[in-house]
């Protein structure tokens, strides 16, 4: 059932709302914007995640809106959707035969002001004119076409710049200030409903350990939201490691994250951690036992995130676990007294990316 939703603002920020919600794919373009008094309703489509939209207006815009679901909407607008608009862009380039049009994307990645795009190599002769339509409609400064998967353990993208002079940007998510370089960082967007879910979990007094920093994707959120005493954010690429450092003095977080940059396996104290992150889905059975002994003696939480077959993820997941357990001599040491599993996104064919939330206690006496 259509939920309706729209966006109420006042008209004098009308414009630069709707610009985003266009820009994002987030305008639901079968409904008609209204217009009343001082105010302006934004149709919205229902797949939206309303976290995502909410923390990305209110760092933009501040408190100054409401979601409200509209009983009569008013159908049928002319506003046309940003592929539309990049669609009759690309239209206008004269030498591009129109049947080739079928081979624009017509989803892109949009990392603050860095737009990556798969253009197919049918369209080689004209990835500058496209990618200047994309830039222009996206309001882009950066076009940034993906060639590859992530690149090795240093986890770069595989991508190559086809339009700009500038990959780094700011990349505003939940409260949270992204500062990367796009053309040497990974990001992935796919992940927010991960990042704002974990944003939370903490309480006051843990000290969280995030065995695979980055630039902060994870870390950075649990400190904002949840204000814990102490996280400790370890990276072993230099590149990210730069950013993550001045992510943490942009989101004045200095006093609670501690940067380190080095392997986890030996760069993080042990028995510091009541909650862990294990945001790396490559991590190997090496990661899984620093991860042991990074856990307290009494006890704590591994979230720990893995690629698998939809039908058996969360079971080889989970064996990964138990099975390091016993194997590296921690189940005489601790035991699993709950856990939960989050589907973050689809990975490929027949591929999920998971996250576990396993809870360990204590077996030994000194500890209890």
């Amino acid at each position: 059932m259509k939920v309706n939703r729209a966006l109420k603002i006042s008209k004098v920020r009308g414009e630069d709302v709707l610009s985003t919600l266009r820009r994002n794919g987030w305008l639901d373009t079968n409904r008609n914007i209204r217009r009343y008094g001082n105010s302006i309703e934004l149709p919205l489509l229902d797949t939206i995640s309303q976290p995502l939209l909410v923390s990305t207006l209110k760092d933009l815009f501040g408190d100054d809106f409401e979601i409200i679901t509209q009983s009569k909407p008013s159908l049928k607008t002319s506003i046309k959707t940003p592929f539309e608009e990049i669609l009759d862009g690309c239209k206008a380039i004269p030498t591009l035969n129109k049947t080739m049009l079928v081979f624009l994307p017509q989803k892109w990645e949009l990392l603050g002001d860095v737009v990556i795009l798969k253009l197919p190599t049918k369209l080689k002769r004209f990835w500058r004119e496209i990618a200047e339509v994309y830039a222009k409609v996206l309001h882009a400064k950066a076009i940034l076409r993906r060639v590859d998967k992530v690149r090795g353990i240093y986890r770069e993208p595989g991508v190559e710049l086809i339009l700009g002079d500038s990959t780094e940007t700011m990349h505003y998510e939940n409260k949270v200030k992204f500062k990367f370089d796009a053309s040497k960082i990974m990001f992935s967007s796919g992940n927010i409903d991960e990042r704002i879910r974990i944003a939370t979990l903490a309480n006051k007094n843990d000290t969280i350990v995030d065995m695979f920093a980055g630039i902060g994707y994870f870390c950075l959120p649990i400190a904002i939201h949840s204000r814990p005493k102490k996280v400790i954010a370890c990276e072993l690429n230099p590149t990210a490691f730069h950013y993550l450092c001045e992510n943490i003095k942009l989101n004045q977080v200095e006093d609670i994250v501690q940067p380190i940059l080095g392997d986890n396996r030996d760069s993080i104290p042990a028995q510091s951690a009541d909650r862990i992150v294990m945001g790396y889905i490559k991590s190997d059975e090496t990661h899984i036992a620093a991860a042991f002994r990074i856990l307290k003696p009494t006890g704590g939480v591994i979230h720990f995130h893995d690629v698998g077959f939809k039908k058996d993820a969360i079971r080889n997941a989970f064996s990964k676990i138990q099975d390091s357990l016993a194997k590296l001599g921690f189940d005489s040491q601790f035991e699993v007294v709950k856990k939960n599993h989050y589907m973050i996104k689809s990975y490929g064919p027949k591929l999920v990316h998971l996250v576990l939330d396993i809870e360990f206690k204590s077996l030994t006496k000194e500890s209890c």
